[in-house]
């Protein structure tokens, strides 16, 4: 990772935060192909979201081979809005791990 230039998502992890769950309001199944932004550089990444008790409980890259992004780092803050969770405020999660195709 160090000195590396940023890659496509590989898999993201929910924030534990209190709030980063959506706090509610969801309808329980999944959401899919949903875009989000960064606190870093990457672009281009959409997501499936798990709603289970009207929050989300999981949050995984889109199956879509161009869904994965590029320009991210491990660690970049995810947030999918609340408009696309359909939860009551915006779900955060985290890049868990990365992969290189170039």
């Amino acid at each position: 990772e160090l000195g590396r230039a940023g890659a496509a998502v590989a898999s993201i992890t929910l924030g534990t935060a209190t709030g980063d769950n959506g706090t509610g309001g969801g309808s329980n199944g999944t959401v899919d192909n949903k875009a989000t932004t960064t606190d870093g550089n990457g672009s281009g990444l959409k997501v499936d979201l798990t709603i289970g008790g009207n929050v989300c409980t999981a949050i995984a890259v889109d199956a879509d081979a161009a869904a994965d992004g590029d320009g991210y780092r491990i660690g970049d803050k995810i947030t999918i809005a609340a408009s696309d969770s359909g939860t009551s405020t915006a779900v955060v999660g985290y890049v868990a791990s990365l992969e290189y195709e170039n």
